[in-house]
């Protein structure tokens, strides 16, 4: 007897090329892990069309009723258009489940971005769990201050990462 696949809906929130492939490894990561057990339907939207009304309002309606919503910005404050949008549909949200996960840029102390604390209110007030995720590896920090970064090709190919900072809407 065949058994129905799942699916997850995905809304990817982007920047540019580089914060979209962020987005993208994820993406492709995810899709290998639940390979046969969900399939995934992804939207893709560009912050800079934002600006659009149309475009602005189809990407909250996608935001309202995604499963996993994804965000790949960089370093610097979000410029207010793009804060507007992301106050604009946590509150006409009917789901009770799913998940806002934000890629960003560590510092140097492996701490995430300012965006990170935005994101993190806009998750819960869409009463989404909230998952930050680096774009790079983060060095570890051993007793004494002495760090150790691992090898970036390693990186790439792994599949368990060890995050200083993740959970439920914590």
């Amino acid at each position: 007897m065949w058994e129905e696949v799942g699916v997850c809906t995905v809304v990817v929130v982007y920047e540019d090329a580089v914060t979209r492939d962020h987005a993208m490894q994820l993406c492709n990561r995810l899709t290998e892990e639940f390979k046969g057990d969900l399939q995934f339907q992804c939207t893709w939207w560009g912050t800079k069309y934002f600006c659009d009304r149309d475009i602005a309002r189809h990407a909250a309606e996608a935001a309202r009723d995604a499963d996993l919503i994804i965000v790949s910005v960089h370093d610097q404050e979000l410029p207010a258009g793009v804060k507007a949008w992301f106050e604009s549909w946590p509150a006409l949200r009917t789901a009770s489940e799913g998940v806002l996960v934000a890629i960003g840029t560590p510092d140097e102390t492996g701490v995430m971005p300012v965006q990170d604390q935005f994101m993190r209110l806009v998750a819960q007030q869409a009463k989404l769990d909230f998952l930050a995720l680096p774009s790079r590896p983060v060095a570890a920090r051993l007793p004494g201050g002495v760090g150790i970064v691992p090898d970036p090709s390693l990186w790439e190919q792994a599949g368990d990462y060890e995050f200083r900072e993740w959970g439920i809407n914590d």
